[in-house]
């Protein structure tokens, strides 16, 4: 996930300056033209998605967090959100960031049990 959340950062970053995809779909050419609710997810992915990323790279507890944390919120502002807060998160990108965060979960609840069997196999050998 560290690649996918680089890259979602390097996507939004430019929002920052008023020329990026966020911008473009609002047809704004200032970041202070966004919605306040458009500024605070493109902070979000711009801060946010390189350092989960970072985060990933190095296996970090603290990216589940963070990965959760930055999925959450676009899930929260793309069902929630839809109309009349100026922000339209497609579908496609929506139910991309449950597909993460169901596998971040899924992945850790796996990694736990593993664990949990090779620390059986181990007591069961002494």
């Amino acid at each position: 996930m560290s690649v996918l959340f680089a890259l979602g950062g390097s996507l939004h970053a430019p929002d920052v300056f008023g020329n990026g995809p966020l911008s473009s779909l609002n047809d704004v050419h200032a970041f202070g033209d966004l919605p306040r609710l458009a500024q605070c997810v493109t902070l979000l992915w711009a801060i946010g998605g390189p350092a989960a990323a970072l985060a990933a790279s190095k296996n970090l507890p603290v990216a589940d967090v963070m990965i959760g944390c930055i999925a959450s919120c676009e899930i929260l502002v793309g069902v929630g959100f839809k109309t009349g807060y100026g922000v339209n998160i497609p579908e496609p990108i929506v139910m991309a960031q449950v597909v993460n965060v169901a596998s971040a979960v899924g992945l850790r609840l796996w990694e736990k049990n593993e664990k949990k069997e090779k620390e059986g196999e181990e007591d069961g050998e002494s």
